[in-house]
């Protein structure tokens, strides 16, 4: 298992180390590696599996402060096709707050943009990582059955040779 110094590399200010190590056995153990290359990746999909939540949380983190900045303010009312606003719902109801974020964002900051990127590109990372552990363990099961079929082939060529003695 990682040291506390190398979780210290993975977890940022605002997150828990234990927590984060508590994932990380628990995404180690689940992969159940075999060999170093194994633990290495395994490893590797643990932290990209946190960035990953990380990730998920900034997106939200964002959308609360985005909207937070919008609420209150009687700018124009943009619709978004096919959510309509309640009768009775002022302009800061969550439809019009939304529009607000949505529109400012997507005109300016790019935010959510931005951490769309972010969050496509760890999921590129995990994926690419799994199917590199996926391959090893392929790799593992054929050399292991390669291994048995030629101790079955050399078993079958001794006894041969053996009743051919006799």
């Amino acid at each position: 298992m990682t040291s506390r110094p190398a979780a210290r590399q993975v977890v940022i200010r605002g997150e828990d180390p234990d927590e984060f190590e508590l994932f990380r056995d628990r995404m180690v153990q689940d992969l159940d590696p075999a060999g170093s290359l194994e633990g290495l990746l395994a490893e590797r999909v643990a932290h990209l599996g946190w960035r990953l939540r990380r990730a998920e949380r900034l997106e939200n983190a964002a959308w609360t402060t985005l909207e937070a900045q919008h609420v209150g303010k009687a700018s124009t009312l943009v619709r978004i096709k096919g959510m309509g606003r309640p009768e009775g719902q002022g302009p800061d109801d969550e439809e019009a707050v939304l529009a607000r974020v949505v529109v400012k964002d997507f005109g300016n900051a790019k935010v959510l943009d931005q951490l769309l990127v972010y969050e496509r590109r760890i999921e590129n990372s995990l994926y690419r990582t799994m199917n590199e552990l996926r391959k090893q363990r392929l790799m593992r099961g054929v050399s292991r059955e390669q291994s048995q079929e030629e101790v079955s082939s050399v078993k079958c060529e001794v006894s041969s040779k053996q009743s051919q003695s006799s």
